[in-house]
């Protein structure tokens, strides 16, 4: 069996390609959520719904670039490569909030928001905690999170129109494509 080529670092950083490009995409995260967060016209619960959406990406991108930068001893790569998995879940309850908080009223407010941070809150519990599951169990969990979306078309479509239906069903195939080709 060949041995793999080892990895090209830079000065300290073991994987600069993924830790610049995720550390500029944290950054860039930032400058999105104040542009999102001055453009709101809604009340306080629209703009902490924004910024939840803004600061879940700064947190994946964040914690993504710090793993794959840094050179970690054995027990905290371990450590950081769950919590950098573990931000998968938090990114897509994020991703869920605003739209949730801003499209949705009643009781399927409630419903969705609950699932998808209830979700999170067990995906990020089994990578921390039980890594030794399946990646399968993970895989399973983040599409059904994603895909919780579909009750969500017809309150979208009602409200914003086709374009964001349109959108959201995109953003969700090609999220489900990227879990699929992952696995």
């Amino acid at each position: 069996m060949l041995n793999a080529p080892p990895r090209a670092t830079l000065g300290w950083m073991q994987n600069p390609v993924r830790g610049l490009l995720h550390g500029t995409s944290a950054l860039l995260s930032v400058v999105g959520t104040a542009a999102l967060w001055s453009r709101a016209h809604g009340d306080l619960s629209e703009r902490g719904a924004l910024l939840v959406f803004g600061l879940s990406l700064v947190c994946l991108f964040s914690v993504s670039s710090l793993y794959h930068s840094v050179p970690w001893g054995r027990v905290w790569k371990g450590r950081m490569q769950r919590i950098d998995h573990a931000m998968i879940y938090v990114l897509i309850a994020g991703s869920f909030t605003p739209m949730t908080l801003i499209v949705l009223d009643g009781w399927l407010r409630l419903a969705i928001l609950a699932t998808v941070w209830g979700i999170a809150a067990v995906g990020t519990a089994q990578k921390y905690w039980w890594p030794q599951l399946s990646d399968r169990y993970s895989l399973v969990l983040q599409v059904a999170q994603g895909w919780l979306a579909v009750p969500l078309l017809v309150p979208v479509s009602d409200r914003l129109g086709t374009p964001a239906v349109t959108l959201l069903v995109l953003g969700g195939l090609l999220y489900t494509l990227g879990m699929l080709a992952y696995a």
